[in-house]
């Protein structure tokens, strides 16, 4: 092909891509609240699954999966509160109740209580000790549980919070 056909082809190539982005920018951008909520319920859906295979019969392997799934959750939840810090167009950060901030206290608490609790049970099944590291899958999972709780105290207070804060519609003034 001549240089003339490759830049025929560059520029078809770059008109598409501004196409592309034309149409991406048309859409409405997701709430990030509602998309990390998603995830969330994702994660736990996941840890669901993987659970009872694992606790029944504790491997090195199946105890990462669940350690990674929990720190994923930790990601998410440590995201979520970032976006609850997000500047707003008046270049003020939208306040956050006192009750959400304990949810999501709460929520990394368990979080990182289930960490150390899978990093036990981690070491007890290298150990060749699979009563304890089912022990401690148990435990994690009574974590996990807390975790649920918080989450949905957190989401209930958020979306509380996001109903009152919304301006009213002004009514027209009868003539």
């Amino acid at each position: 092909m001549s240089s003339f056909g490759f830049m025929l082809l560059f520029i078809g190539s770059a008109l598409l891509k501004a196409e592309d982005a034309k149409c991406a920018a048309g859409q409405p951008e997701a709430d990030p609240v509602v998309t990390i909520e998603l995830r969330q319920d994702s994660a736990l859906a996941t840890w669901d699954k993987q659970l009872p295979v694992i606790a029944a019969k504790p491997s090195l392997l199946g105890l990462d999966d669940l350690r990674q799934t929990v720190g994923y959750l930790e990601q998410l939840e440590t995201d979520s509160m970032q976006d609850a810090f997000r500047l707003t167009a008046g270049h003020s950060v939208r306040s956050i109740p006192s009750a959400e901030l304990s949810a999501h206290l709460e929520v990394m608490k368990s979080v990182k209580k289930a960490e150390a609790l899978l990093a036990e049970a981690r070491d007890a099944a290298e150990s060749h000790e699979p009563r304890l590291a089912q022990l401690r899958i148990a435990a994690a999972a009574k974590e996990i549980l807390s975790v649920r709780k918080e989450l949905a105290a957190k989401r209930k207070v958020r979306a509380a919070h996001a109903a009152k804060a919304k301006p009213e519609p002004k009514s027209k003034p009868r003539k």
